[in-house]
């Protein structure tokens, strides 16, 4: 199907073209205001992510396993209905752009192997990625690959809701807080941060986390 036939079709609320092998730019969906879920994972698209600026109504974007490249558009943190956000797989630029964390209904956020830096570019994006703990909705978050460099974020102890929570092959280090996992001990269930340079005892408050069916903290100190 056309792209330019997708985005003249203006009553779509779902729209999935996901592993097609499509190639080239995506389009602005500016005629498209009623959709709210857009799936292209599994395709060949380059250039910027979609820009969804007039798609209020956005709620579920999967955009994985392609090619785009450049930064994560602070306008994303308009879409203020947005419930799960997948660019995982592609190669990403720039700062983590700290809009993202206005999305207070954001269930899901995978960034698994997104983006493609240089060090310092990374320690940038470390820094940013703290605002993150301020989404008490979000139950997974995916951050795996991105060369995320320093100590756990003290922001990620706050999420009360979260059941899937992977940092593994990041440059994590140094030590865990005894009580970090505290608030998350109704809830998580699969926690993976293998392949870092995580130091120290394993925290107390794992102990206590009767739900957890899933832990990975291989290849570390």
């Amino acid at each position: 199907m056309p792209l330019a036939l997708a985005t003249s079709l203006t009553a779509l609320t779902n729209l999935d073209l996901s592993d097609n092998l499509l190639e080239g730019f995506w389009p602005e969906f500016n005629n498209s205001r009623s959709l709210e879920k857009l799936s292209i994972g599994g395709n060949r698209f380059q250039g910027p992510l979609p820009r969804l600026r007039y798609n209020k109504a956005m709620k579920i974007l999967n955009a994985s396993s392609n090619h785009f490249s450049g930064p994560l558009d602070p306008w994303y943190g308009s879409l203020s209905s947005m419930n799960v956000l997948n660019v995982s797989f592609n190669l990403l630029s720039g700062n983590f752009s700290e809009s993202i964390c206005r999305l207070r209904e954001l269930n899901v956020l995978d960034l698994d192997f997104a983006f493609a830096m240089g060090s310092e570019q990374n320690q940038t994006l470390s820094a940013g990625l703290s605002c993150l703990g301020t989404i008490l909705s979000l139950q997974v978050l995916k951050l795996q690959g991105n060369r995320i460099i320093g100590s756990m974020p003290l922001s990620f102890k706050n999420f009360p809701a979260m059941r899937l929570l992977s940092l593994r092959h990041n440059e994590i280090h140094g030590s865990i807080e005894e009580d970090y996992f505290a608030n998350m001990s109704f809830s998580l269930n699969h926690l993976s941060l293998a392949n870092n340079n995580i130091s120290g005892s394993v925290p107390s408050s794992l102990c206590s986390m009767a739900g957890l069916t899933h832990l990975n903290l291989s290849s570390n100190r």
